[in-house]
């Protein structure tokens, strides 16, 4: 037998396949119990505890090149073209309401239902950091979006 990994397997689906996978995890995300959360919680601040520094060295040096490619991205795709605009004229624009729910987003919130902007089109697929490009969306709802 050929040992495979997750990702081999994932890649040798079809898309229906890869389509009942999703909505699977989604499910199954949505119907944890407090206990099952709470758990996956513990393990990953017992996890970040206990990382060498060595793997919090590479963590770091990981989101600094992540921050820098963003970046980048920005710049190269219409940001510094004389397009200045703040994010608070974005947010105002939408009226504080979120562009992918529907519903209103509290100034002054942090975490999930916090202010983000999305890129209607994605940095990483040619979209452009302009005022037309960028809309409000709460936190979570942006990164549920991912690179959609």
């Amino acid at each position: 037998m050929v040992n495979l990994t997750a990702k081999e397997l994932y890649a040798n689906l079809t898309p229906e396949q890869k389509a009942d996978n999703r909505a699977y995890a989604r499910e199954w995300l949505a119907n944890r119990t407090s206990e099952q959360k709470a758990v996956k919680v513990a393990y990953t601040r017992e996890w970040r505890a206990n990382r060498t520094p060595e793997q919090k060295a590479a963590d770091a040096d990981k989101h600094r090149d992540e921050r820098r490619r963003r970046k980048h991205l920005i710049r190269t795709n219409g940001a510094l073209n004389g397009d200045v605009f703040t994010l608070l004229e974005i947010y105002e624009r939408d009226e504080w309401v979120c562009q992918i729910c529907s519903e209103p987003v509290d100034p002054d919130a942090t975490g999930p239902l916090g202010a983000s902007h999305d890129h209607l089109i994605p940095l990483t697929r040619g979209g452009t950091h302009t005022p037309e490009n960028i809309q409000l969306a709460h936190q979570s709802c942006n990164s549920s979006k991912g690179n959609r």
